[in-house]
Parts: C-alpha cells; structure tokens; sequence
C-alpha cells in the first residue's frame, strides 16, 4: 500500500515535510495548510502531497509521485 508525505516549500528554499500512514489524515492537514498558506503565511511558497510505497520516503521511491500540489503566486 502507501504513506503520505506533506512537503511544505518555504520562500528561503527550506523544505519541511511531514509524513502520514493513511490518506485521509494527509489530505486534511494539506487542505488546512493550503488555506493557511493563502490567508496568513508569507514565507511558504509551496505545498506538496507526495503518495509513495510503504517502508520508502519520496527521496528513495522511484515511483513516488505528487498528488496535489499547491503553489503561491
């Protein structure tokens, strides 16, 4: 099956990611901080959420991929 990972992009090429067990939980912390990052947050740039294998991370999972992506202008 899969694992989620959150990849929050901020504006000084930082990245922190947060990683999840079930799609569900992903999906609504993303949503959450996807309407944050519109509202209030300046120094995001970007917000990623990654499906990749169990037992593997978006760095080693070749077939890793991004399922929603989320960009400030």
């Amino acid at each position: 099956m899969y694992n989620y990972t959150i990849s929050i992009i901020e504006t000084n090429n930082k990245i922190e990611r947060i990683n999840y067990k079930a799609e569900e939980p992903a999906i609504n912390v993303y949503n959450v901080l996807c309407m944050i990052a519109s509202y209030h947050v300046n120094d995001i740039y970007g917000i990623q959420l990654w499906q990749h294998a169990k037992g593997k991370t978006i760095d080693n999972d070749a077939r890793a991929r991004i399922i929603k992506q989320y960009y400030i202008n």
